[in-house]
């Protein structure tokens, strides 16, 4: 685990770009997803600064991750399974 996970700084900045990015598209769903990852950078900030206060050694390997909604891939309509 790298320490840019536990580094709140950089996905606060990460969400800001993903914010102006966000803003300078024209398609709406495209500017909701955009903005949907920022959102998701702001909680990794959160958990940043949460596990940082834990302090050593007491913080999750992945308590930086915890609570984001995890998605299975969508199936195709066309593809079966036999």
């Amino acid at each position: 685990m790298t320490d840019r996970l536990k580094d709140a700084r950089h996905w606060r900045n990460r969400a800001k770009e993903a914010r102006i990015f966000a803003y300078s598209l024209k398609h709406h769903i495209a500017r909701q997803r955009m903005l949907g990852v920022a959102a998701i950078y702001d909680h990794l900030a959160r958990s940043a600064e949460t596990t940082h206060l834990d302090g050593p050694g007491e913080g999750t390997k992945d308590s930086a991750v915890r609570g984001l909604e995890v998605r299975e891939p969508r199936k195709n309509a066309d593809s079966t399974t036999k």
